[in-house]
């Protein structure tokens, strides 16, 4: 009679290996779940950073806009400098063309005292006038400095809004390897 059968020992065996199959079994599953949360997280991450990304990106092409804006507004300011520079330079020309004489002498040499009231009036009308163009020609100077400090002060915000969206950039690359 050729029976054949399985000993007690090697079921016992078998039934270990079936447990031990089991708990490998077990454990790839639990490190899959894992895996799969890792990724989800990072997926969720790499959402993150590439709507800051975004938003950035928005911020520098506004940024840049308002660049060229203020690049445009220095340019008139700076106009506007050399404008009075050359009414100032005119103004002065004709000054020393015309030998001109001074404002006391002016006042001195009036015949009577509705001339001296013409003349102070005239006087303070032409100082006026040089005060007017010397005062314009300061504020256009002082608004010259002003859109370049602005210029400046953009132009460094976004070079640091650029390098933050290349470092997150760089951090994302370095998400998928």
């Amino acid at each position: 009679m050729n029976t054949s059968f399985v000993s007690a020992a090697s079921l016992s065996e078998i039934r270990e290996q079936i447990k031990d199959k089991e708990a490998e079994l077990k454990e790839g599953q639990s490190k899959e779940s894992s895996l799969s949360t890792q990724m989800l997280e990072l997926e969720e991450k790499i959402q993150t950073m590439q709507g800051s990304i975004d938003q950035l990106d928005s911020a520098i092409a506004e940024g840049e806009d308002q660049l060229k804006t203020l690049e445009a507004e220095l340019k008139k300011a700076e106009e506007k400098v050399e404008v009075q520079n050359d009414n100032l330079g005119s103004r002065l020309r004709n000054m020393y063309k015309n030998g001109s004489v001074g404002f006391l002498d002016v006042l001195l040499n009036s015949g009577s005292f509705s001339e001296f009231l013409t003349n102070l009036d005239m006087v303070e009308l032409i100082y006026s006038s040089d005060k007017d163009v010397l005062d314009d020609l300061q504020a256009a100077y002082d608004e010259v400095e002003e859109k370049k400090t602005e210029v400046e002060t953009l132009q460094a915000e976004l070079n640091e809004s650029k390098e933050v969206v290349e470092a997150e950039k760089a951090e994302i690359a370095a998400s998928y390897e």
